[in-house]
């Protein structure tokens, strides 16, 4: 059986498995979310002006230059967000680590936010070649939470519905208006069926912040 679960089709697809699994229970809660996910996300997306959309590059990889360009399945949630991809590229890769760029590159970009997959540079951009950009000396870049999944893309799948709420309320705390502790409990009780600690969820979030002394 194919069932075509992008994240717009994600509600569907949920409630066919629910009758092909017979637990619609389970299932309608999923697709309920996802459906409230969609909806949020549109709504704040339209009350943003264009002038205030942030651009993103979204890093991974040991070096944070494999990105997710525009148009990746990968970069789904930046858009729907309201946020802009600031790597655009004619060679779009859903494969592996994304599209590989140069520092040069970066720099032409040069976004106002940078969130990296676990395992990258983080914690020595400050010391390293990327010290210059924007997003860097503005203490605006971040560790996208994994567990058990990267919540942005890594596999493009559920984990983007909770990657939605993380980065709209990361770029845009005063439309993405919630406590993201409370909303990643939320999603792992109602996808994952594990009961998240509010320390659990810290943790996860710890690298999600912005930098003292930084100014978005």
């Amino acid at each position: 059986i194919y069932i075509n679960a992008t994240i717009e089709t994600m509600p569907e697809a949920y409630r066919t498995l629910g009758q092909l699994l017979d637990r619609q229970e389970a299932a309608e809660a999923c697709a309920v979310f996802v459906e409230k996910t969609l909806q949020m996300a549109a709504e704040n997306r339209a009350k943003l002006p264009e002038r205030d959309r942030k651009s993103v590059l979204f890093g991974t990889g040991s070096t944070g230059l494999a990105c997710n360009a525009e148009g990746s399945v990968q970069s789904a949630v930046l858009p729907m967000v309201g946020a802009e991809n600031a790597v655009k590229t004619d060679e779009i890769s859903n494969r592996g680590g994304g599209t590989t760029i140069d520092m040069e590159q970066a720099y032409v970009c040069d976004p106002d936010v940078i969130i990296l997959a676990a395992g990258g540079p983080y914690d020595t951009l400050e010391a390293s070649e990327w010290n210059a950009l924007r997003a860097v000396q503005n203490g605006a870049y971040y560790e996208i939470p994994n567990l058990p999944y990267d919540w942005m893309a890594a596999p493009p799948s559920v984990n983007q519905v909770l990657g939605v709420w993380w980065l709209g309320n990361l770029l845009y705390p005063e439309l993405y208006d919630y406590d993201m502790v409370c909303v990643a409990q939320a999603f792992y009780k109602t996808f994952w069926h594990y009961d998240l600690s509010e320390t659990e969820a810290q943790q996860m979030l710890a690298r999600s912040t912005l930098k003292t002394g930084g100014s978005q």
